[in-house]
């Protein structure tokens, strides 16, 4: 039997920034990574963290629509595209981070 439906545990990153310029640098890259597929990976803070922790953000892969889940059921054609997204996320962290390597 197969299933079609896949339980989907929310990706997500999150960093706290220094005010100087290669936290600045970092700030304005991470934030344009959603461009991927804003549909999917969201960028940004809530409130009540902000509260507790100043510069501090989160990049998450996951639909948009349950943005405020931790777990979800999707099914298998938009988990195949999700960890497409997923790649193309990493891809770029990966290049950015380089980028940062590199610029010393």
């Amino acid at each position: 039997m197969i299933r079609k439906e896949v339980q989907w545990m929310k990706k997500f990153m999150r960093r706290l920034y220094r005010n100087s310029e290669q936290g600045k640098f970092l700030y304005q890259h991470l934030r344009n990574i959603p461009s991927i597929d804003s549909e999917y990976i969201q960028f940004g803070c809530a409130q009540w963290f902000w509260e507790r922790q100043v510069n501090s953000y989160a990049l998450q892969v996951e639909p948009k629509r349950y943005m405020m889940k931790d777990r979800l059921s999707i099914d298998y054609w938009e988990a195949l595209h999700i960890e497409k997204v997923k790649n193309n996320f990493l891809t770029q962290l990966k290049k950015l981070v380089q980028d940062l390597i590199d610029s010393g």
